[in-house]
């Protein structure tokens, strides 16, 4: 074999070892292992060995034996260019300059079984980028143009196949642009939202609120419900609720994430079947992640608010859902009927609603009548004066059905507790003690009405304490109606809390997901701590497996009595209002319209009392009036003179005179210690004097029959018949003494 110059001059050399290398050319890719990347001129180039040829030295490059790596690009003479990551033991592939050995290039790295990429970036899945050993990991994903850049300080940057980019940071700040405009910076405790539509929506930890609208409106409300609403013609402030009606607003506000848990958790099972493979699964709860961490934080609220429904006392309870008992009973005859009706035909259905005056869509309803429940609600819903709204309570109880027979058992045994209380006043030391009535009889007959769901929360014994308190039926109907929606949330409180832990798990699975995808996979060994993981994305399709198997057996029952708590609890009225426009002001003390309100408009001003039924006081340009609730009793003052007017009577003084009119007694008297000077008139009497508890003792009456003067025992008649004095007639004893 003829040897080159080379190698006889180096025998040891690798290149004189290699018998390829007998023309002193190198005509394939060498493989090496860099040992060492601390280039003393600064220029990227590393030492490599070559173990095939020989592991005991460094290949030789032109004189130093460093070799420089093969760049995107460089910068024509200006410091720059692109820099690719290599660390000492990566196996790369390495090229000769005309074949010449001395003159080496690395290429590029080669990926082995110790130097495996990360778990998210997969040819199979389109997923490609790098992982570098500082925890900096970059993914495209070719399936949908998306990119991920995750940084190990918690760092994320995201751009979704649809254009939506994202940075987050590792306490979960987060500014979000759409990829339909809107524009989103949040933390955990407070976001502010631009939309495309032009709107500003902004909230804080505690819950306070701002929105202002493309069209230039201004709303801001604060934790305690308070609100301020601007717009281009009227500005309204409304007060905070009262505590329990807040309470039970913010519940019913708070449970809608019990519900969306439920709708996820199908979403979840759906993507199971729907993507049998781990790496599609994991990738798509990947972009649910943020939908799962908002669940999770609304049901631990739901949780909180049901938690403080439960303590709230029941004669409170029940004193703030008498409206909608109210307005139940309003309908309750209507809800009677419908119960038979919903098994007619469709037409004879709607006619016997006509008839009752009650307005109903037609393909909404015969939509409904395969589930009676729901149609008799739908009904509900249209004959109510305010829409089911105004008696979902009732039905959220599952009361509809018998409380009418209820509120009239409890109307006639309170009646016997008045009856018997008043005998008990009344009665002597010798009389016989009236006999007590019978309230625990009428307690189980009332218990009975009740159904069965509601009977678990409503005992006899409370029944019982219901009649024996209760002002009135209507007080004990709402007791009833307070104890059963506690009892709906002391269940639901309980169901929730055996849920929660599965809850948390998927919270915990979820963050997983985004660990994994970021490089994170200790997170991941929380789910096996006694084992190793041998396929992370396997794993944790079979750890939402698990926790979906749980939560179904748990949720379900869970979000059944969640429901019937959610339609319980009524929207919650808010506080006074103050609204002022171009044309009036007006306060009104409840937003509801159940509060007392004052308006001013023009040259008037008025006070009405509550929900419209109180009295009315109005002042104009031409004359002050107080009317009183119905319309039926008014007082008055004008230029022209003052008065009152009711149907029992009135009076009016005026520059013209003035007069009183009354039916039955009427009295003007000045009294101090029973005795007392003055007027007394009714129909065909009149008297003038003085008085004693409300008697005459001394002065003039006069009647149909007679006029008559009173002094103490003295007393002069005068009738039809003569003059009396004493009972004497004057023309008898002159005619006797003549």
């Amino acid at each position: 074999m003829t040897r080159t110059l080379a190698q006889s001059l180096h025998p040891s050399a690798p290149e004189a070892r290699a018998t390829h290398l007998s023309e002193g050319f190198v005509h394939s890719l060498v493989p090496g292992i860099v040992e060492d990347t601390n280039d003393p001129e600064g220029i990227g180039r590393v030492r490599v060995k070559a173990p095939l040829l020989d592991d005991s030295s460094f290949l030789p490059n032109d004189s130093d034996g460093w070799i420089p790596v093969v760049e995107l690009f460089t910068n024509n003479s200006i410091p720059g260019g692109s820099h690719r990551q290599i660390n000492p033991g990566t196996e790369v592939v390495m090229a000769a300059l005309m074949g010449d050995p001395r003159q080496m290039v690395v290429l590029g790295c080669i990926p082995n079984r110790s130097d495996r990429p990360h778990p998210s970036l997969n040819r199979a899945r389109g997923t490609h980028g790098e992982f570098t050993p500082g925890g900096v990991l970059q993914v495209e994903d070719d399936t949908d143009a998306s990119r991920l850049i995750s940084r190990p300080n918690g760092v994320v940057e995201h751009i979704s196949g649809r254009g939506t980019v994202t940075i987050q940071t590792q306490d979960n700040a987060r500014l979000q642009l759409t990829h339909d405009g809107n524009s989103l910076m949040d933390n955990p405790n407070a976001f502010t939202l631009l939309t495309t539509a032009g709107d500003v929506v902004q909230q804080s930890a505690s819950g306070a609120q701002s929105l202002l609208t493309a069209a230039g409106n201004v709303s801001i409300q604060s934790a305690g419900l308070a609100q301020l609403n601007l717009s281009e013609t009227v500005g309204r402030m409304i007060g905070p609720s009262g505590s329990i009606a807040g309470l039970l607003r913010q519940a019913k506000d708070k449970l809608s994430g019990f519900f969306e848990f439920d709708t996820l958790l199908q979403e979840l099972k759906g993507l199971m079947e729907a993507y049998p493979t781990g790496e599609q699964f994991l990738s798509v709860i990947n972009q649910m992640s943020d939908r799962i961490e908002a669940a999770l934080a609304t049901f631990e609220d739901g949780l909180s608010a049901i938690a403080q429904v439960a303590e709230i006392p029941v004669l409170d309870l029940g004193e703030k859902l008498l409206p909608q008992v109210d307005a139940f009973f309003e309908i309750s005859s209507i809800v009677e009927r419908a119960a038979e009706w919903v098994q007619l035909p469709i037409d004879a259905l709607l006619q016997q609603l006509a008839e009752a005056g009650v307005s109903v869509d037609r393909d909404i309803l015969g939509g409904l009548l395969h589930d009676p429940e729901h149609a008799i609600q739908y009904i509900a819903g249209a004959a109510a004066a305010n829409g089911f709204r105004s008696v979902e309570t009732i039905f959220g109880a599952g009361l509809h059905d018998n409380l009418p027979q209820v509120s009239a058992e409890f109307a006639s045994i309170i009646s016997e507790r008045i009856r018997y209380n008043s005998l008990l006043l009344a009665i002597r030391r010798e009389d016989e003690p009236p006999e007590e009535p019978d309230y625990e009889a009428a307690a189980y007959k009332i218990f009975n009405l009740l159904p069965v769901n509601i009977r678990s929360f409503v005992g006899p014994s409370q029944i019982v304490t219901l009649i024996k308190e209760a002002a009135d039926e209507r007080a004990a109907v709402g007791g009833v109606v307070g104890i059963a929606t506690q009892g709906l949330a002391v269940a639901g409180l309980g169901l929730g809390q055996e849920t929660s832990p599965v809850v948390e798990q998927m919270g915990q699975a979820s963050r997983a997901v985004t660990a994994v995808t970021q490089g994170r996979l200790e997170e991941l060994q929380a789910f096996f701590p006694d084992q190793a993981i041998a396929d992370p994305v396997e794993a944790i399709k079979g750890v939402f497996e698990d926790i979906i198997q749980q939560a179904e057996g748990r949720l379900g029952p869970t979000i059944e009595s969640l429901n019937s708590l959610y339609t319980s609890l009524p929207e919650g009225s808010g506080g006074a209002v103050v609204q002022a426009s171009d044309q009036e002001a007006r306060m009104t003390a409840s937003i509801d319209g159940g509060g007392a309100v004052v308006r001013a408009a023009g040259a008037v001003a008025e006070m009405t009392g509550p929900g419209g039924l109180g009295g009315v006081v109005r002042a104009g340009a031409g004359v002050a009036e107080m009317i009183g609730p119905g319309g039926l009793s008014r007082v008055f003052a004008g230029p022209l003179g003052v008065g009152a007017s009711s149907p029992w009577g009135g009076f009016s003084f005026g520059g013209a005179g003035g007069g009183f009119f009354g039916q039955g007694l009427m009295q003007i008297i000045s009294q101090l210690d029973g005795y007392g000077s003055g007027l007394t008139f009714q129909p065909g009497e009149l008297a003038i004097g003085n008085f004693s508890d409300g008697q005459q003792i001394h002065g003039l009456r006069i009647d149909r029959d007679e006029v008559s003067i009173q002094y103490g025992l003295n007393r002069l008649v005068v009738n039809s018949s003569g003059v009396f004095v004493n009972g004497y007639s004057l023309l008898a004893y002159w005619n006797n003494n003549d």
